[in-house]
């Protein structure tokens, strides 16, 4: 099906698909977790992908874990355990379960065929964007 999809595209992508065999090949699920809300119970504290796993389409899921690692431990440094983990829970969970979810879309955007087009498009318009912005950003001499 993947040979089918991208048979019109350069003849590099040819190649690497010509190349392809289910040997040569690795294929792996991407695993997240489910909706949750709340990451710390009982003195028992989840963090990183344990608490958050999410598709890699962002590419903020490691960023993540290390915001939640500097959060819990300044927490725990200020706060006595109980509310130093209920103060855990509201600072982490809303923003990191709206990047699961954030992440899990753009996945679909991504990958969905019928989407091409769009993503195409999106993707053309911010590197415009940015490209504006770097010629107005004036240049130290």
């Amino acid at each position: 099906m993947t040979r089918h999809i991208f048979q019109h595209h350069s003849p590099a992508v040819q190649h690497v698909l010509g190349q392809a065999t289910p040997e040569t090949s690795l294929a792996q699920r991407i695993w997240t977790t489910p909706p949750m809300a709340r990451y710390a119970k009982d003195g028992i504290v989840l963090l990183g992908d344990a608490a958050h796993a999410m598709t890699p389409n962002l590419g903020r899921g490691a960023c993540e874990a290390l915001v939640d690692a500097v959060t819990l431990g300044r927490l725990l440094n200020e706060l006595p355990r109980k509310q130093a983990l209920a103060a855990y829970n509201k600072q982490r969970v809303l923003p990191t379960q709206q990047l699961r979810i954030a992440s899990s879309l753009m996945g679909r955007v991504a990958l969905a065929e019928t989407m091409h087009p769009l993503r195409d498009l999106l993707l053309k318009s911010a590197g415009r964007r940015v490209a504006t912005r770097r010629k107005k950003v004036p240049t130290p001499e």
